[in-house]
């Protein structure tokens, strides 16, 4: 993309600073590049510049030996000036008209910082709808609204008939938007909102950032309920040197994560007072390689999804009332009657070094549907293959355990052949999420040693 090609000659600049260039996640699918009488499969990618620019792009990858460029998406390109830096991922559907197409948010620091929704083709990549999300509520008493702008989208096939017809999306404001997609033509999809679904916001009424991309599900036995799942919360923003900006280490803010019930309902958007409190507690007993301070388990207040009942729970990431800056940045998994999601507490490391990831860790939690403790256990804490009650921390069922965000050690060369106890343990175990202990989750995300790469740091210039 033109935002990083003038750069690219600080590459062979031995004192060149550290910067981004082309950092974004991409997506993959397979897509239909023709007509419906005369289909044309391909494979294609659609890549972002993430962090070292304003920018998505596409390619067709059916021949990964000759990639073809499709187009290009920036903030020089006309129609698309309110990109901002691209860190969310795109999404690859089809939609009700049958036509293929990219979504993606518009990202953060854009133009206007406001929240747009861009909708491409996904062949021509021609603009098909600019969708700006304004809630009213969130401008000030000057007319001016706070920076804003839109992360990755989740686009649903509510009806279950192949196609797209809704899209949830958080933006960095805390409102969490629903956005019908359903009419089989772009012209007549809307090309503002001001309402959301959902506002998040903390008990103190401050408003809390969605970063991560949502997940849903339709409820069980009906035929257009909705449940929605995700969490607040951001980890890119760092104070300069004068101490402008906000700085997303430091930050202690209360985050959550929020399930909710979307019923096509006119009375927007919910709020936390339509929704029930689960809370986090302290482990009482230590659990196999676990210590008790490594484990904690969950409220299970009822909550009833049924007409009369709940629109849902939240789930404030305290524990015990104690603020730790502890957020949600990736997006939760849904598995059966479960949901997954890992957490983030940042600390900056003492000596300064942007490449020491400090004390940084977080927490892989299992929670129900409801938001409350998992009714069985749902960690193997001892190691013996088997889910039972000696997983259990005293006669509470563990509903999380603590991990290394930053995954195994990074070790400088010559070091971590297996001379430590620590170095023994990673080399015969299988780690959650890049975590430091024994065997956990039943396989979810576990990768035995030696298959694939089990973790990585990110190395920065000094």
């Amino acid at each position: 993309p033109n935002a990083v090609f003038p750069h690219l000659k600080n590459l062979f600049d031995p004192n060149a600073s550290h910067r981004f260039f082309v950092d974004g996640s991409p997506v993959a699918a397979d897509a239909n590049l023709g007509t419906s009488t005369s289909p044309k499969w391909s494979t294609v990618l659609v890549g972002s510049t993430g962090a070292g620019g304003n920018g998505y792009f596409a390619l067709d990858v059916e021949n990964p030996a000759q990639p073809k460029p499709l187009w290009e998406a920036g903030s020089d390109v006309s129609g698309f000036e309110n990109l901002g830096a691209t860190l969310g991922r795109a999404s690859i559907v089809r939609m009700q008209s049958g036509e293929w197409v990219a979504i993606f948010g518009n990202g953060y620091n854009a133009t206007d910082n406001k929240a747009h929704l861009y909708i491409v083709d996904l062949k021509t990549g021609a603009l098909l709808r600019d969708i700006l999300l304004a809630n009213s509520a969130d401008e000030t008493a000057s007319g001016n609204a706070p920076p804003n702008g839109l992360s990755t989208p989740l686009a649903a096939d509510r009806n279950r008939d192949g196609s797209v017809d809704t899209v949830y999306v958080g933006d960095m404001l805390g409102n969490l938007w629903k956005i019908d997609l359903s009419a089989a033509s772009s012209s007549d999809w809307p090309s503002s909102l001001s309402t959301p679904l959902f506002k998040a916001a903390d008990s103190e009424n401050t408003t809390q950032p969605i970063y991560a991309k949502p997940a849903a599900m339709l409820r069980a036995n009906t035929t257009n309920e909705v449940l929605v799942f995700f969490g607040t919360g951001k980890f890119f923003e760092k104070r300069d040197a004068e101490g402008n900006g906000h700085d997303d280490y430091t930050d202690l803010s209360v985050q959550t994560f929020y399930g909710i019930k979307d019923t096509d309902s006119s009375n927007l958007p919910l709020t936390r007072t339509n929704l029930v409190a689960q809370t986090i507690h302290k482990a009482p007993a230590p659990v196999g390689y676990y210590d008790a301070a490594e484990l904690r388990y969950l409220s299970d207040n009822p909550v009833s999804y049924d007409p009369g009942g709940q629109s849902g729970f939240y789930i404030d990431l305290t524990v015990e009332g104690v603020k730790q800056g502890e957020r949600v940045t990736s997006s939760p998994i849904l598995l059966h009657d479960r949901v997954i999601f890992t957490t983030l507490v940042p600390s900056p490391p003492e000596d300064g070094n942007v490449c020491n990831t400090g004390s940084t860790h977080g927490w892989l939690m299992q929670v129900t549907l409801t938001g409350g403790q998992p009714d069985n256990s749902v960690f193997d804490l001892n190691g013996d293959g088997v889910f039972d009650n000696k997983d259990e921390s005293g006669s509470e069922i563990v509903g999380g355990v603590r991990i290394k965000n930053s995954g195994i050690a990074f070790v400088p060369s010559g070091k971590g052949n297996g001379d430590d106890d620590d170095d023994n343990r990673r080399n015969d175990k299988c780690f959650p999420y890049g975590g430091d202990k024994g065997p956990v989750g039943g396989g979810i995300l576990c990768t035995s040693p030696g298959q694939g790469r089990e973790s990585w740091q990110q190395l920065k210039g000094r």
